[in-house]
């Protein structure tokens, strides 16, 4: 059962939290950052899974997605966003003390989650990418992406891409209610974000040898709004001696919400508990 809360910015924004509990005390926490355009109410089985291995779940919506304040789906600093996170891990510190704690992202999460890491080497006992965005889609003019830095500045609301909602599963249900959610922001990327999310990406491969947090990156072959090369181009500079990188085959983005999801909840859980 989640429990909703919040937390105020600097900036005066309130950000919607969530907590799942498992019975008793939990043998560790797990911190869940979500993708673009995404908000953790939609992140029930994974925290049902991690509930049922003995971990608890915090999570929130980022500025500007789900419940939570801020320009829709507009991201003018990514390093806010790191900000934000960690006024988030001070909110839930009384919870967490000095239990184990985990870092896990999906998607634009996943970056979000990658440069956290880098930039304030937290004691996390481990970091965990689902889907994480490490690279554009090949649908993506590569023109675009070289002057989008540039659209950025001189018109930052830009409409530059969309997500096509029948990329996340293969399960129709999965596609349906997501392109339905009212908490989900189905419009186009903002190319001040879009700006945005490459300058992130170029910085967690700069900083890529900077980081040796035990890591572990899922990522589905088939994943056709990020693709997974960018999760083994990652994984390949990674200077950490603890990774792993579990491919699943035919996998969309939200694995979780897959075809394999069993295979794939069990893997993060079993991942987790070898490094209690």
């Amino acid at each position: 059962m989640p429990y909703p809360d919040s937390f105020t910015t600097p900036d005066g924004l309130r950000l919607y939290t969530r907590l799942w509990n498992p019975p008793g005390s939990p043998q560790a926490h797990v911190v869940l950052i979500h993708g673009y355009g995404d908000h953790c109410g939609r992140y029930g089985e994974l925290a049902q899974a991690l509930n049922d291995a003995g971990l608890a779940v915090h999570s929130y919506d980022q500025r500007g997605f789900g419940r939570s304040d801020g320009r829709r789906a507009y991201v003018a600093d990514y390093r806010v966003l790191l900000d934000d996170l960690d006024l988030f891990l001070s909110h839930i510190q009384p919870d967490v003390q000095e239990t184990p704690v985990f870092l896990l992202g999906q998607s634009f999460g996943g970056l979000i989650a990658v440069r956290y890491a880098q930039t304030r080497q937290p004691r996390f006992s481990g970091l965990m990418l689902c889907s994480p965005f490490l690279g554009f889609s090949e649908s993506i003019p590569k023109l675009l992406l070289v002057l989008g830095p540039y659209i950025a500045k001189v018109a930052p609301w830009f409409p530059v891409s969309q997500v096509a909602p029948d990329g996340l599963s293969h399960r129709p249900d999965v596609v349906e209610e997501g392109a339905a959610d009212p908490l989900s922001y189905h419009g186009h990327v903002h190319a001040r974000t879009g700006s945005q999310m490459q300058q992130a990406i170029a910085d967690a491969f700069r900083d890529a040898v900077r980081l040796a947090l035990p890591l572990y990156i899922v990522h589905g072959s088939e994943d056709r709004i990020v693709p997974l090369s960018g999760s083994r181009r990652f994984f390949d500079a990674y200077a950490g001696p603890d990774k792993t990188l579990q491919v699943c085959e035919g996998g969309y983005h939200e694995l979780w919400h897959d075809l394999d999801a069993n295979a794939v909840l069990q893997g993060i859980c079993a991942w987790i508990h070898r490094r209690l």
